[in-house]
């Protein structure tokens, strides 16, 4: 490859063009300056590949650091980037057989703060209607031999409080956030496991059935029975005995249930102010207990024996508290202030 220059490198490969009349937007490109024709992408290298079959109307150009600005104030350099893109974008809209660029995805430090809203209204000023939004990337590993993303990433920087605030400054003004990270910086929901201890119904086979049934209801999901693996005397407890009825959840069923408990079950709490966030282990996960199964509209009052609670235990691939917590609000966990 190294042999080859950069017409010669793609030319290897020729792809087939599908429903070529299709109208198409591509959301994600770049444009490089560059010092020779072997390392700059501009218009007309856009155009090749836009103008290579398939039908490609506009397109959306994506921060890549290029051009900016040389200023003391330092957080206003990104804007250059705008304005150069803002020039070709100009030319793109003279050709109506070619792409035309129609949205401009800049930079501005969210670290900024609240103070990121002088930025971005330069960056408005300067694209006079392109400028749609920013990406700050994130790409952070630990690995020395990863490379982590160009705008100098740190373990947690989309969940640093000034961060944070650059963020609410550009929803505010209605702006789009595009994010830069590698997979395992997204955490998510790993499984749910959803449990109720049996106490004295461990020798009571009707009671033992009855918990099974209504946990299996409730989760969708057949419950099993867990047993103590070894004696302990000072509870009274023999091995191999039941202590408990449980389930774990996980995919389409643990995503079912996680819905079903937040807008279904949890507002049918008596003066439900919502849910404590002290339930965090330290380590990703979270924790509730439920005092009893009616909340749950899967469960027949009438049907009903006995009142009982259960406790489930929510886990995550994030590894502290607050990542989770930022997890569990983004999918409408009701927690309370």
């Amino acid at each position: 490859m190294s042999n080859l220059s950069q017409a010669e490198w793609l030319a290897q490969t020729s792809e087939e063009i599908i429903d070529s009349e299709q109208r198409i937007i591509d959301p994600h490109h770049h444009l490089w300056p560059g010092t020779t024709k072997d390392n700059q992408y501009l218009l007309n290298d856009l155009w090749a590949d836009t103008g290579s079959g398939h039908n490609v109307t506009n397109t959306v150009f994506i921060d890549c650091s290029q051009c900016y600005w040389n200023l003391e104030d330092t957080a206003l350099n990104p804007v250059g980037e705008t304005e150069f893109v803002k020039e070709l974008a100009d030319v793109s809209k003279a050709d109506p057989n070619q792409a035309t660029i129609s949205g401009i995805i800049g930079h501005v430090d969210m670290l900024l703060g609240f103070e990121a809203e002088r930025v971005l209204e330069k960056h408005l000023a300067i694209g006079q209607g392109l400028f749609k939004g920013i990406r700050h990337a994130g790409g952070w590993d630990p690995h020395s031999n990863v490379r982590n993303s160009h705008h100098d990433a740190c373990e947690g920087l989309y969940l640093l409080p000034n961060f944070l605030d650059g963020l609410q400054t550009l929803t505010k003004l209605g702006y789009v956030f595009e994010a830069w990270q590698y997979h395992h910086q997204i955490p998510q929901i790993t499984k749910i496991v959803v449990n109720r201890g049996v106490g004295d119904a461990s020798q009571n086979t009707r009671a033992l059935d009855n918990y099974l049934q209504e946990l299996s209801i409730i989760t969708g999901q057949c419950a099993v029975v867990t047993r103590s693996k070894k004696a302990i005397a000072s509870f009274k407890i023999r091995e191999n005995v039941p202590v408990g009825v449980s389930v774990t959840l996980r995919g389409e069923k643990m995503y079912a249930f996680l819905d079903r408990l937040i807008n279904l079950a949890l507002p049918r709490i008596r003066d439900f102010q919502g849910i404590s966030n002290k339930g965090f282990d330290g380590r990703g996960n979270y924790n509730i207990g439920l005092g009893e199964q009616l909340m749950f509209p899967e469960i027949e009052y009438e049907k009903v024996e006995q009142i009982r609670g259960l406790d489930i235990s929510i886990v995550t691939s994030a590894n502290n508290n607050n990542t989770a917590s930022v997890l569990l609000e983004g999918l409408g966990m009701p927690f309370s202030n």
